[in-house]
């Protein structure tokens, strides 16, 4: 599969889970991307956040969420941070959340943020505003 066809697939999911559609974005997303066959670090990474997102909101599967969350926390393959590493702190938060420990929430909203601070001073141009202001949205409704 090549990179534009996995892009069209991402994009599907990421549509889906806008949609609160998350089960459809998880079927879709093992259905059509091959985590083997991607070869770029970041769709390995997208493709871990996105299972990480599905299996804790369509399957509320806490475990497997933390997992996947973490397989893109741990990639150190670029030096600076990434959109997809603040989503991917952000989603370890919800799981906390969803799970009723807000101590460790609070940890990894604050550290979400911080991150994203950190990637608008580094970016000339924000391309992905919709999942950055996502991580504003949540964490408002943390801390609400």
């Amino acid at each position: 599969m090549n990179s534009n066809y996995n892009s069209a697939i991402f994009n599907q999911v990421k549509l889906l889970c806008a949609t609160y559609k998350h089960k459809e974005a998880h079927d879709l997303l093992v259905k059509e991307i091959d985590v083997k066959k991607l070869e770029k670090s970041y769709e390995i990474k997208k493709y871990h956040y996105y299972l990480g997102l599905t299996e804790l909101i369509a399957n509320k599967n806490f475990t497997e969420a933390h997992y996947y969350f973490n397989l893109v926390l741990s990639d150190k393959s670029e030096s600076h941070i990434e959109l997809i590493d603040v989503l991917a702190t952000k989603g370890v938060g919800i799981a906390y959340v969803l799970n009723f420990d807000l101590n460790k929430a609070l940890t990894y909203y604050e550290k979400a943020l911080s991150q994203l601070e950190e990637l608008i001073e580094n970016l000339g141009e924000i391309k992905d505003s919709v999942d950055i202001t996502s991580v504003y949205f949540n964490s408002a409704k943390f801390y609400s």
